[in-house]
């Protein structure tokens, strides 16, 4: 469990918020020498600068509150100790961590939608950001949640 929060938070985190203030930054450029004539695409860059922001409060989320408490888990079911869950169960925060990633995907989309077609560098960005998404969603999360059924000791 270490391992891969280290590797979200020191390999993905990293690279996507360092992807964000670039892209950001040329959807503004764009719109303040365009926007006059392509209304849409100060929609779209709201929109952008609104995916942003939510996912900056999502990793910190990520970062400060629910890895600190799996890694927690981990440690207690190792030791075969009792941890106290202050979310009632792992699955609360969990399922907020995945309804983010659907809400930041759906503003992408809706992006996408405003400007009517798909830059290279955003493919690039969602692309990371999917695969990104289901190692959390797909791993990581049911890891979480597994280890917390099996063991009984948590509550």
């Amino acid at each position: 469990m270490d391992r891969l929060i280290d590797f979200i938070v020191d390999t993905d985190h990293v690279r996507l918020r360092a992807a964000l203030p670039d892209i950001e930054r040329s959807y503004v450029e764009a719109m303040r020498t365009q926007g006059g004539r392509n209304p849409a695409l100060a929609a779209a860059v709201t929109t952008l600068q609104r995916v942003a922001r939510e996912l900056e409060r999502h990793f910190a989320k990520e970062e400060q509150v629910l890895f600190p408490y799996l890694r927690q888990l981990a440690a207690a079911a190792d030791a075969r100790e009792r941890a106290v869950c202050p979310f009632g169960t792992v699955e609360n925060p969990v399922r907020l961590m995945e309804r983010e990633h659907l809400e930041a995907l759906d503003g992408l989309r809706q992006f996408r939608e405003l400007i009517g077609h798909y830059p290279s560098d955003l493919q690039d960005f969602e692309r990371e950001l999917r695969r990104h998404f289901r190692l959390e969603d797909e791993v990581l999360f049911p890891r979480a949640i597994g280890l917390e059924a099996q063991s009984g000791l948590f509550g």
